[in-house]
């Protein structure tokens, strides 16, 4: 009888651990009739329309395997008021929630003094990072996707998908790469469920 308790226990735990690895094995299915609720993906997420035009895939890079700066750009850095009270942290998606276009935001993405140095040039502290959104999109992708497999999956396959609908047009049959890619993807996804006890679940619905 005490089994249950011990199991449920254990799983509240793993579940706050499991989240934070959850985004790097995970890509999200979003039914296309539903996609319209859902926002743009940003600069931190890929997605593309399945081989049968049902579905959305869609991964997102885990804040967890981003660096001090680049977490910084994308979520920006708490800022404090004279009262030392924090305030909104000043970062891309901040901005973009406030309604800013992206050369606004764009311009407050610039190198802080330890980013210049790893880029081996002092001289670039306070200077813009990115000088558009897709600049900024691609430069985290070639970063990050190698840490993250269902981002890694999500971007080959959207870009196997347009490849091949290129190809068509000139005889080729079209999809057959695809439909392995999108199982593998499937069973990534099957496999973080089974193996992440309840996060999935949290994740997906809190």
């Amino acid at each position: 009888k005490m089994w249950p308790m011990y199991w449920t226990m254990g799983n509240v735990a793993n579940t706050s651990a499991d989240t934070s690895v959850l985004q790097r094995f995970v890509s999200y299915r979003i039914n296309a009739y539903d996609i319209e609720n859902y926002p743009e993906p940003d600069v931190n997420e890929v997605q593309f329309l399945n081989k049968d035009g049902n579905a959305y895939y869609r991964a997102v890079l885990a804040k967890s395997t981003l660096d001090v700066q680049d977490q910084n750009a994308l979520y920006g850095v708490a800022q404090y008021d004279k009262n030392g009270k924090e305030t909104s942290p000043d970062g891309w998606k901040t901005c973009k929630a406030q309604g800013n276009d992206d050369d606004t935001c764009l311009a407050k993405i610039v190198f802080t003094a330890d980013g210049a140095a790893a880029a081996g040039d002092p001289s670039l502290k306070g200077q813009q990072r990115f000088a558009t959104k897709d600049e900024f999109r691609q430069y985290l992708a070639d970063k990050y996707s190698r840490l993250s497999p269902s981002f890694r999956l999500v971007r080959s396959a959207a870009a196997l998908k347009d490849n091949e609908e290129k190809s068509l047009a000139e005889g080729a049959e079209g999809f057959s790469r695809l439909v392995i890619m999108e199982t593998t993807i499937d069973q990534l996804n099957s496999f973080a469920e089974d193996n992440l006890g309840f996060a999935v679940f949290y994740a997906s619905n809190y």
